[in-house]
């Protein structure tokens, strides 16, 4: 009998911690609070509650529905839980003091795509169309839903409006994909499709293979074994995402659908940004500023260029004008020359990082300009997992982080806009909410970046520990 309860568990320890009851129905749904001791739980008693899990106080929270909940997420900063209903609504609550802040009406947006067998067109099929899991992205602006249909539909949670559908499927062979039936196989006594012998969707062929593999099945079809096999030929897979994810990066999201796991991601390459640039911002000139010791000009040029830089260099300045010294380690162009080729397999900021001397970083990000914030950690999150200087991407973030920390900080919490604080510290233009979505998942992916490289550090340090023993406890050369 089932009781409606929730178990938690230790993973640690295995024993169960503790057993939540008051539910009246089905639990469907469990989310963990990111940022506090909070477990979410939606149920087909129409009601989501909030348990106190490490505090000990059991419920605090009950907010009630007017249909069954289906799914519900937390948004990453803890202020916000989306949740789904059976009516097809998508209602977004505080979960600090429970207050409703909004609903999105996602039954018609879900509508499309038509059963064998649906007397109804795809338009008017929404009916009984809800969502069944729901994610929200990295930054908390956008919110994807899925379900017993052929799409996944993309939010903006401000606004309430549905801003993209992405396809789980172009196969016709998939109940639920086509938008008209067949008329050629539409008789007056239904589908063809479902009449007995009507489905084509396999030759005699195949289901005579199939049939000799399956026990009691006859060659003719016949008896009970012939009967299964007429009925799973005309069994027709429904389209359905069953869940979906947002990767903590915010590049990426994946959906588990019919037809597997599903990856989408943005294409960084398509990002150009022409504005703010000139005739003199090139990827020649932010190179020569680079050779200069003007590392602060050639990391703004870079930025601005970002996903439109040419890997030639037919017309870099020429090799005349750049005999200037480095002035932290004092090497010639040259040099720089050549650690810059070691890194334009990164692009040129990747180029203008990699070749900036660690004496220079913090001259080079003092009155940085916020609207470029987001970018310049995701350049240095990008070299960090690809690249071989370390210490120096280490440098690059510290000397980030000090100048700039607590507005970062700020903007990443949902505190501050990220170019409000950093105007008054003296750095120039506004990032605006823009500035502010992007930061977090910046952050994310610099943090991923540098615990991959501490698990590799760890694992060689931890190889050489005993050749390094050996080596000490070797006898001196006579």
């Amino acid at each position: 009998m089932d009781t409606f309860t929730i178990h938690v568990w230790s993973l640690k320890t295995g024993r169960l911690l503790d057993v939540l009851a008051g539910h009246q129905g089905p639990v469907t749904s469990l989310a963990f609070s990111p940022e506090s001791s909070h477990l979410a739980s939606g149920s087909w008693d129409k009601t989501v509650r909030l348990w106190d899990v490490y505090g000990g106080r059991g419920q605090t929270e009950t907010f009630p529905h007017a249909h069954d909940v289906l799914a519900l997420a937390f948004r990453p900063d803890g202020k916000q839980i989306a949740v789904s209903a059976l009516d097809g609504q998508i209602f977004l609550w505080n979960p600090d003091d429970a207050r409703l802040e909004g609903t999105i009406e996602g039954r018609r947006d879900a509508a499309g795509g038509r059963t064998v067998g649906d007397l109804r067109s795809a338009a008017n099929a929404a009916a009984g169309r809800a969502f069944k899991t729901l994610a929200y992205s990295a930054d908390g602006a956008l919110l994807l839903a899925g379900g017993d249909f052929k799409s996944v539909l993309a939010y903006d949670v401000e606004g309430r409006a549905l801003l993209k559908k992405f396809a789980l499927s172009k196969s016709k062979a998939m109940d639920g994909v086509i938008e008209r039936l067949d008329s050629n196989r539409v008789t007056d006594a239904g589908p063809m499709d479902l009449l007995p012998g009507g489905s084509d969707s396999e030759d005699d062929d195949d289901r005579g293979e199939r049939s000799q593999h399956m026990p009691g099945a006859g060659a003719g079809g016949s008896g009970a074994g012939g009967s299964s096999a007429r009925k799973d030929s005309k069994k027709r897979r429904h389209v359905r995402c069953k869940h979906v994810a947002f990767a903590p990066t915010g590049h990426a999201w994946a959906a588990s659908t019919t037809e597997g796991v599903m990856v989408f991601s943005r294409d960084v390459g398509a990002a150009f940004d022409p504005t703010d640039l000139g005739e003199d911002v090139t990827p020649s000139a932010a190179r020569f500023a680079l050779r200069s010791g003007d590392s602060r000009t050639a990391l703004l040029m870079a930025l601005r260029l970002r996903g439109a830089e040419e890997p030639d260099r037919s017309i870099d300045p020429p090799a005349s004008s750049l005999k200037a010294k480095d002035p932290a380690g004092g090497r010639d162009a040259s040099d720089e020359e050549e650690r810059a080729s070691r890194s334009r397999r990164g692009g040129l900021v990747a180029e203008v990082l990699e070749g900036t001397a660690p004496d220079a970083v913090a001259s080079a990000v003092r009155e940085f300009p916020a609207a470029m914030l987001p970018s310049l950690l995701d350049a240095i999150a990008s070299c960090a997992a690809d690249g071989p200087h370390a210490q120096l991407m280490l440098r690059w973030t510290r000397e980030v982080c000090a100048a700039r920390g607590r507005a970062i900080h700020d903007a990443a919490h949902g505190g501050l806009d990220v170019g409000a604080a950093l105007v008054g510290g003296g750095g120039g233009g506004g990032g605006g909410g823009a500035n502010r979505e992007r930061m977090l998942p910046a952050l994310r992916r610099l943090g991923k970046a540098f615990a991959t490289m501490h698990e590799d550090l760890a694992a060689t340090a931890e190889a050489s520990v005993f050749m390094l023993d050996y080596v000490c406890a070797a006898p001196p050369a006579s």
